[in-house]
């Protein structure tokens, strides 16, 4: 299922496709976004050299639908790749967060130590400001560019540890 950002120019979805993309060649299914307003499409699903994934992005689980924040800067997904980041072995589906400003791609489905799920993650969702959020019972923490001011409707769902991201 795809997302669309707050103003309607960015839509997040997944595919297998290898010709949205020069140098698409892994065969596995990988996430897009496809600005409307200049016609062009990036893959999302890479690490923060833009090298490609080695397994699938997205359509993983019953939940793994992808999320995009309003202004279409951060695009939150699941994937089943191992080298999206440095030192995942857990075998596990996580969740990761693009910043396509930065290009950038971290993992954010780790507790508050940086350590690695022992279960996949899946469901990530972004709200305002950016916090990312997934159904987990386990202790995982949320990375925000920003402080979380009010998160009662997320608790329910997730561990939150708050922090502040340096200033751009």
């Amino acid at each position: 299922m795809p997302a669309i950002s707050g103003d309607g120019r960015f839509v997040v979805f997944v595919s297998l496709a290898d010709n949205l993309v020069p140098g698409d060649t892994n065969s596995f299914f990988d996430m897009f976004v496809h600005d409307r307003l200049t016609n062009i499409t990036e893959r999302v699903s890479v690490d923060s050299h833009e090298r490609q994934g080695n397994n699938d992005s997205g359509l993983i689980g019953v939940a793994a639908y992808p999320a995009i924040s309003a202004d279409g800067r951060f695009v939150a997904f699941v994937s089943q790749a191992d080298n999206l980041v440095y030192g995942d072995r857990n075998v596990n589906a996580d969740v990761f967060v693009r910043d396509r400003l930065l290009d950038t791609t971290e993992r954010v489905s780790v507790n508050s130590a940086g350590e690695e799920a022992d279960i996949g993650g899946e469901g990530p969702a972004i709200s305002a400001p950016m916090a990312v959020s997934w159904p987990s019972s386990h202790k995982l923490r949320i990375w925000c560019p920003v402080a979380i001011r009010s998160c009662s409707w997320i608790r329910s769902t997730c561990m939150i540890v708050r922090r502040e991201r340096p200033r751009l």
